[in-house]
């Protein structure tokens, strides 16, 4: 694998991804937003069929916000909000939690799923799910991981399968991309499906 530089300002910063959920007559859309990710997905429906994917919940919007500050000594505390309400926060050291006490010693991987569906349900186990995932790319944090000139995904053979863009038929075409990286330690800024933008404008003109 090649050799990335260390970030020398990391231990300062913090990760952070939002995800926006939004129902509406005829369509559902979505939008992820973190240091690495900016997308967005609008899925139309009629109801029950797709066109279509229909949307389990009434609720017209839902907001889920991710923090997790670096973890410079291998310890850190996690936190998500629904529509900025917490509703987890976890200290986390090494894969193990360590509070809150009714979570203390479960593992953030082994047996995350099973455990986390015992406890959780409807929005809080979304945002629990996003929180967890959300503790792999904050590692990269760590790391110039957009400092490299440009050059083939498949040269580092190591990254195949880590995401969806590492796998084929794209990892044997994929180039990586210089400064592409984002800092969201001081707050979310979000890029938006352009439906939701004239949505935001329509609701608030």
């Amino acid at each position: 694998m090649l050799p990335y530089d260390k970030d020398p300002r990391y231990g300062s910063g913090a990760y952070r991804r939002r995800v926006r959920l939004r129902a509406g007559s005829g369509a559902a859309t979505g939008s992820v937003n973190d240091d690495y990710h900016p997308t967005w997905v609008r899925i139309l429906h009629d109801g029950p069929r797709v066109r279509d994917v229909r949307s389990q919940r009434d609720r017209a919007e839902c907001v889920i916000d991710i923090s997790i500050p670096d973890r410079p000594d291998d310890a850190t505390r996690m936190q998500a909000a629904v529509d900025g309400v917490t509703v987890h926060d976890w200290d986390v050291h090494g894969d193990l939690l360590h509070a809150p006490e009714p979570l203390a010693d479960l593992s953030l991987y082994a047996g995350f799923a099973a455990w986390a569906e015992e406890r959780f349900d409807d929005a809080a186990l979304d945002a629990a799910r996003i929180l967890q995932k959300g503790a792999f790319p904050t590692r990269r944090r760590a790391y110039g991981v957009d400092t490299l000139p440009r050059r083939r995904a498949d040269e580092e053979p190591a990254r195949m399968g880590t995401c969806l863009a590492f796998g084929e038929p794209s990892f044997s075409v994929v180039m990586n991309n210089v400064g592409y990286v984002r800092d969201f330690t001081s707050g979310m800024v979000e890029s938006l499906h352009p439906t939701m933008w004239i949505e935001r404008w329509v609701e608030h003109a």
